[in-house]
């Protein structure tokens, strides 16, 4: 009887799986995933010796989701798999290997992990601002990295391994971000980066039973060793240096101790693990292969993603050239205004009233739409031309999610309310998903300034405009 409950049990649990899987609720569209291969050259400035500095290779897995970024990385591949003391009095490539720690074994059990934010600000904070200024708290982010690297120490007959964990917690300023002239050169940026670093030696090495031969190696007992770090990093497209100051102590570890200076060179290359991109009115890209779309970077989209993953406004889809996007609204009679390489302003009629139309966009495509009505000279004929819209709109696209309220009071309507309004107390802002779920959102909302405004968002290309800030974070 228990088996036939636990095999019940199992079945429920498998079609209950099943079943989540096809609805998607839990899919994460928004991480971006990577597999990453770095290559680092490590030297200290008091030991130039070839044992004393760090080649490596590592190879492990990125991710980012809008300000936040993680790797773990393997140690593939090391230049030097245990350190050897030239005489029985050298100490200095011990000490040395102690401020270098990734100078370690060739061997996949020494890895690290990080975890990090580029800014402590959140991303909407930062994408509503065009510009940040040189000082600027927004700049600030930091991260956590946990190390773990194994070798041995050869000293005369003695051979001991040894494990060094690394534990780093640092804050990054960001004084520099530019993008390289010319297609996909990548971005140059320059970070200044302070914080607490530690060592702790492990192994056979802490062993309590090996204080003396601890000695023999370092001329101290002690397994744990703390610092501040100051240092600065540029990275060139693919391409990093960084140079760093740490200060562990007056201890009387040569090579190690006292203020030493480490300088870095290397170079990452990532390759995308790109997410499937999900469609409307379909089951996943697991369920039917047939409708993926697999791309890279700086692909052109595919005809699947063209026509059926953006949202349309006048009918003209939300995933085109700036120019282009202009020209099909000028055939239906708007007048163009202004524009630039990212921003259009035209005129013209739009449900039966006059209006303003915003267009933004990055370099490659349209990712928002906005109409901006007359001002209104009064509360009560903003709020119906407000209601109106909104009944329209609930009509096509159902029924909105709604945040209404003047002050204290919800849909109060007396003379009050346009001075709240002005006051930037009042809120009326209706944000419409319905049918367009998967292609993006409309935005229905009034203005301090008394102007209905309705907002159209394509999802797919405001994703890539955050990824665009991200990078300039």
């Amino acid at each position: 009887m228990k088996t036939k409950l636990c095999l019940a049990a199992l079945l429920c649990i498998q079609n209950l799986a099943h079943s989540q899987e096809k609805n998607l609720k839990f899919l994460d569209d928004y991480t971006n995933l990577y597999l990453e291969t770095n290559i680092n050259f490590s030297s200290s400035t008091e030991d130039s010796r070839s044992d004393a500095q760090a080649g490596i290779g590592t190879l492990g897995i990125k991710f980012d989701r809008k300000f936040i970024y993680g790797r773990i990385l393997f140690t593939v591949f090391s230049k030097n798999d245990k350190i050897e003391s030239e005489a029985s009095n050298d100490i200095k490539i011990f000490g040395s290997n102690l401020l270098i720690p990734s100078n370690s074994s060739n061997n996949v059990s020494n890895f690290s992990f990080l975890l990090g934010t580029k800014s402590f600000y959140k991303f909407e904070d930062v994408r509503d601002d065009k510009t940040i200024e040189f000082f600027d708290w927004r700049r600030f982010g930091g991260y956590g990295q946990f190390s773990v690297y194994n070798t041995e120490w050869v000293k005369d007959e003695l051979i001991m391994p040894v494990t060094t964990t690394v534990l780093d917690l640092h804050l990054t300023y960001r004084l520099l971000s530019l993008d390289i002239e010319g297609q996909n050169n990548g971005r140059a940026d320059f970070f200044i980066v302070g914080g607490y670093s530690n060592r702790r030696l492990g192994g056979d090495y802490g062993l309590e039973g090996n204080k003396a031969l601890r000695r023999e190696f370092i001329q101290t007992e002690k397994r744990g060793f703390d610092a501040f770090n100051l240092g600065a990093r540029l990275e060139i497209s693919n391409f990093f240096g960084q140079v760093n100051l740490t200060n562990f102590g007056n201890g009387n570890i040569p090579g190690f101790s006292g203020n030493q200076a480490i300088i870095t060179l290397g170079f990452n290359a990532n390759l995308n693990l790109r997410a499937k991109n999900r469609m409307k009115g379909k089951s996943s890209e697991r369920d039917n292969p047939s409708t993926t779309a697999y791309t890279q970077d700086n692909a052109e989209p595919t005809s699947t993603e063209k026509k059926g993953n953006h949202l349309k406004f006048k009918e003209i889809p939300i995933n085109d050239s700036l120019g282009s996007f202009v020209n099909q609204l000028k055939k239906q009679n708007f007048i163009l205004i202004k524009s630039d390489r990212s921003n259009a302003e035209l005129s013209g009629k739009f449900a039966s009233e006059d209006a303003s139309i915003l267009v933004k966009a990055t370099s490659k495509t349209v990712y928002e739409v906005s109409v901006i009505f007359s001002e209104k000279e009064s509360w009560q004929s903003l709020i119906s031309q407000y209601l109106s819209m909104k009944s329209l709109l609930a009509k096509k696209y159902g029924d909105p999610s709604s945040i209404e309220k003047c002050g204290q009071k919800p849909d109060k309507k007396s003379g009050s309310e346009l001075n709240l309004l002005r006051e930037d107390k009042c809120t009326y802002s209706s944000i419409f998903n319905g049918n367009t779920e998967e292609e993006g959102t409309i935005k229905l909302s009034i203005s301090p300034q008394a102007k209905l405004i309705l907002t159209y968002t394509d999802k797919t290309n405001s994703l890539e405009v955050e990824n665009i800030i991200y990078n300039d974070l």
